[in-house]
């Protein structure tokens, strides 16, 4: 289950990060946060249709990401105590209505696309 939550006051971000620790997750600022197997994944959803997803606005989403998951690392006590052990993996994904796919994610600084 991914829960829907709108800002770092909103009261459902607490059941957000329970879902997280069970096996679910949030979203906040259009960045899915789950995590498995110690690895938070923060994928970005994609503004984008992904023929149109250049490098530049990759790394924008992935900016996004990144900046979503320092506001709520810094906000959020709970957060952090539940992502402590966590590897963090952030990618950019693009959802279909159906489900989604990962378009890139980013590896060590460099933008890794799959092979298609």
């Amino acid at each position: 289950m991914m829960l829907d939550v709108e800002s770092l006051s909103d009261s459902r971000l607490a059941t957000g990060i329970e879902l997280l620790c069970d096996g679910g997750g949030f979203r906040m600022n259009r960045v899915e946060f789950t995590l498995s197997n110690d690895i938070l994944s923060c994928a970005a959803v994609s503004e984008w249709q992904p023929e149109n997803l250049t490098d530049d606005r990759a790394l924008a989403e992935i900016n996004r990401a990144q900046y979503t998951h320092t506001r709520l690392a810094e906000q959020s006590a709970d957060y952090l105590t539940a992502i402590a052990a966590a590897e963090i993996r952030y990618s950019v994904i693009y959802n279909y209505g159906m489900g989604s796919v990962e378009l890139c994610h980013l590896d060590n600084g460099n933008l890794i696309r799959p092979v298609v």
